[in-house]
């Protein structure tokens, strides 16, 4: 079965969770095919890694702000890769998604992996998470918590028989515990883009009463 996984086309978390469930279908299972998208041209990483999988890969460019078009060519490239499975990281093409399986007799389920965080979504990201509780097969949230403060949110939008939580892996193919350190010293970072979603303030708070404890 094809599964069209639709992420975001710069740096983040969606480019390491796409890959890293490529890896895992060690049986070669499924087709796997990425609609990158974003305001951000694809990173050339991705295209690389594209190549070597021998993965089929579309484009989307996003001006800043929501407009018609945008939506309308992830429809056309969602209907036209005709998957069997949509995989959204992320509910922002839940539209697009759902508009795609009206008209497309192979699509037969939409997944949703929702991990923004919930203090930092607009109104904007909250109305796609709705459609997305009412038109996905399952959203996936990161932790119970976070499947709770969205369920106290969206009250009676939300629908618990359609979620699923499955918290963040690690990829023990790239990654591996590393010796203890002999002093003993505890190196904490952070890799991500520097936006607002992303948070550093609360991290940098974080760190800043941790030092003011010590």
């Amino acid at each position: 079965m094809k599964i069209l996984h639709v992420l975001y086309s710069g740096l983040g978390g969606h480019g390491n969770v796409f890959f890293s469930l490529v890896d895992a279908d060690v049986k070669n299972e499924f087709e796997h095919e990425v609609l990158f998208n974003g305001i951000e041209e694809v990173r050339e990483e991705y295209i690389n890694r594209c190549h070597e999988k021998n993965i089929n890969w579309y484009f989307v460019k996003k001006k800043p702000g929501r407009h018609i078009n945008y939506f309308f060519k992830l429809f056309s490239v969602i209907k036209k890769s005709a998957p069997g499975i949509v995989f959204l990281h992320g509910s922002n093409a839940i539209l697009p998604a759902r508009l795609a399986k009206m008209f497309s007799k192979n699509i037969k389920l939409i997944l949703v992996r929702e991990t923004q965080a919930n203090h930092l979504k607009t109104r904007a990201n909250w109305i796609m998470l709705s459609f997305s509780m009412l038109f996905a097969g399952r959203v996936v949230y990161l932790s119970e918590a976070y499947r709770q403060q969205v369920k106290s949110t969206l009250k009676w939008l939300y629908k618990e028989k359609r979620t699923a939580v499955i918290p963040n892996g690690i990829n023990l193919v790239q990654f591996s515990p590393s010796p203890k350190p002999t002093n003993e010293k505890i190196v904490l970072g952070m890799q991500s883009r520097v936006t607002k979603i992303k948070d550093h303030e609360t991290l940098l708070k974080a760190v800043a009463l941790l030092k003011k404890e010590n």
